[in-house]
């Protein structure tokens, strides 16, 4: 386990992704499926995963990120109203 966590620490800077993502438990567990099936399957194309990687990782930073902007506004949008 610690070596898969390991490696994601390095495609993470790789793939210019902040260390920080990992705190995120949905891409935390992309990364360990996604490092997993490549210990385990050898023969997996890696090069394919690379961008499948970096689409779902990117997606899931920009949807927190968006989450928490929307939270953020609804918070000052409360403090108009009252």
């Amino acid at each position: 386990m610690v070596d898969i966590l390991e490696a994601c620490s390095k495609i993470l800077s790789e793939l210019n992704i902040p260390n920080e993502a990992t705190k995120h438990k949905n891409i935390r567990n992309i990364l360990i499926n996604f490092f997993t099936e490549i210990f385990y399957h050898k023969d997996i194309i890696l090069f394919k995963y690379v961008f499948y990687i970096k689409i779902m990782l990117c997606s899931e930073l920009a949807f927190n990120e968006n989450e928490k902007s929307l939270k953020r506004r609804a918070g000052t949008m409360s403090k108009w109203h009252s």
